[in-house]
């Protein structure tokens, strides 16, 4: 099997204010350093904040739900249920377990 490093980041994750830089190679070729990433779906940051994350599904789950507003405005309530739990749902609720009470306690948090 192949190996394409083009496609591979290097993302550290630490709290530190200046993180110690590192350079990480594979088969001769420097892999490219970044502060945020997506892998299997979710982006994740060095701070291991979700912030770009929950922003992302939000901004995608809120065009999903203009849309779908403007296209199946006279049809019944079933229909439109059905297409949330379609087409938005699935969207807000991928990978939940990972990030979900992470927001939650940063959200408790700024409320006092």
């Amino acid at each position: 099997m192949s190996f394409n490093e083009t496609k591979c980041q290097v993302l550290q994750v630490t709290n530190k204010r200046k993180p110690t830089p590192a350079s990480y190679s594979i088969h001769g070729h420097t892999l490219e350093t970044v502060n945020s990433a997506k892998y299997l779906g979710v982006h994740l940051d060095s701070r291991l904040s979700f912030n770009t994350h929950v922003d992302t599904i939000t901004k995608k789950a809120n065009s999903t739900k203009a849309f779908l507003s403007r296209n199946i405005s006279h049809c019944s309530q079933k229909v439109k249920e059905a297409a949330y739990t379609t087409f938005i749902r699935p969207t807000v609720e991928y990978a939940a377990s990972a990030w979900d009470t992470h927001t939650q306690r940063k959200a408790k948090e700024s409320r006092f």
